[in-house]
């Protein structure tokens, strides 16, 4: 592991830019190179103590929508497996695009910034948001005090909007290979019967300086699909065409995200690949509870990335569903850096 100094965590005018400590990034798997591990959506606090009287507007129907189908899609026992399977991985980061809650009530939040102290330390973990975690307007108070070191800040979380700490660069080095996190956040409290996401004009100014920092193999992780047309309006990301325009202007290397509770690659444009991944928890067969790892190495001719999609089979085993390997050529990677 390199040697180079760490920063601590600092607030800059919007978004936060911190490097993790070298001292959690060893992979004790044995393996060369970065490793980055993508899950998301894991829906996993319960509402059953939770009753209809008392909750108003979108509260009520998001209610409404776990007690009559969320309840029986998102299991508990396969979370459990795939956050052991995670642990087992010895990633470098653990990347986690959000939707940890139902409908964003402090019990909630409180409890699932519980299985978040199990799943890694913040050094480990890079947090975005979900439309399910910032439900209502009130979340937000409650997702900066029980998960404000996640998102990158100290106490001073909680006196802190979303366009203070997003976007977020965490750089990272392992093996003699850079990467650079960026974290966006897509979620908001959105109106009732959406489920959209918006970025903001401050958020994608700023995603322009982030990415002209970034050094290394660089991978933005939202909660929300980056790109026109790859969502249905109600869940769409409503200024997706102008985070469009940044990622054709910068190609980072990778775009993760969830939301859609599928696994998906979405359109190679330039040297930018995009993944989303099944929810952590789904009980689904078309598509089971699921991660991904990716394997990231470098040479004097470019970079190598093999990624692997793990899930739970019909038969209970966590298994490869999909592998792929790609290079990252000397020139694309020299533009990146």
């Amino acid at each position: 592991l390199s040697e180079r100094p760490v920063r601590p965590f600092m607030s800059v005018a919007a978004g936060i830019i911190d490097i993790a400590p070298m001292a959690q990034q060893t992979n004790i798997s044995g393996s060369q190179g970065m490793r980055l591990v993508h899950l998301t959506d894991p829906h996993l606090t319960s509402l059953a103590n939770q009753s209809l009287i008392g909750l108003r507007g979108k509260r009520r129907l998001g209610y409404l929508s776990w007690k009559r189908k969320r309840r029986w899609v998102h299991r508990a026992d396969l979370l459990e497996q795939i956050t052991e399977a995670v642990h087992a991985e010895s990633a470098t980061q653990i990347l986690l695009s959000g939707d940890l809650a139902q409908i964003g009530l402090a019990e909630e939040i409180s409890a699932a910034g519980t299985w978040l102290e199990r799943l890694g330390s913040p050094q480990q973990v890079v947090l975005v948001p979900g439309n399910h975690d910032f439900y209502r307007a009130d979340s937000w108070a409650a997702i900066c005090d029980r998960w404000g070191p996640y998102l990158g800040a100290g106490q001073e979380a909680s006196e802190m909007s979303p366009a203070d700490l997003f976007p977020r660069l965490r750089q990272l080095e392992k093996d003699g290979v850079e990467a650079a996190v960026l974290g966006l956040c897509s979620a908001y409290p959105a109106p009732l019967l959406m489920a959209d996401g918006r970025l903001g004009v401050d958020q994608l100014t700023q995603l322009d300086d982030r990415m002209r920092q970034a050094q290394g193999f660089r991978c933005e992780i939202l909660h929300h699909p980056p790109l026109p047309g790859m969502s249905a309006w109600r869940k769409a990301l409503r200024d997706a065409g102008d985070l469009a325009r940044v990622l054709e202007r910068h190609q980072p290397e990778l775009v993760l995200h969830g939301h859609v509770h599928r696994n998906r690659t979405g359109p190679v444009s330039g040297g930018t690949r995009i993944f989303a991944t099944a929810s952590a928890s789904s009980s689904r067969p078309d598509a089971p509870a699921s991660y991904r790892v990716f394997d990231i190495s470098g040479d004097p001719n470019g970079w190598s990335v093999a990624m692997r999609l793990k899930g739970i089979t019909p038969n209970g085993q966590i298994a490869v569903l999909e592998e792929n390997c790609w290079r990252v050529p000397l020139k694309q990677m020299a533009s990146g850096i």
